[in-house]
């Protein structure tokens, strides 16, 4: 990613996938499990932590008008069709 996403994007994006931000976090990143794991936060907290660290943002995500889908596995972009 070459540009961070700003709060209303990441959100924006939440929003098409209908995912909390928790559930678009890469856990097995060394970063999740050195800092990270088994703590709690809360929504607006992963939101600041994956705009901190984008590296944790699972990927691909591939986003559409309406609607987004993590393309894991690629087949997963034909609902976007």
């Amino acid at each position: 990613m070459k540009t961070k996403l700003t709060n209303r994007q990441l959100n924006e994006i939440l929003l098409k996938l209908n995912k909390k931000a928790f559930q678009i976090v890469r856990t097995q990143e060394p970063i999740f499990k050195k800092e990270l794991k088994g703590r709690k936060f809360e929504e607006d907290e992963w939101l600041k932590i994956i705009i901190s660290e984008p590296r944790l943002l699972i990927r691909p995500i591939v986003v559409a008008k309406h609607k987004a889908v993590i393309a894991i596995p690629p087949e997963n972009i034909a609902v976007l069709l």
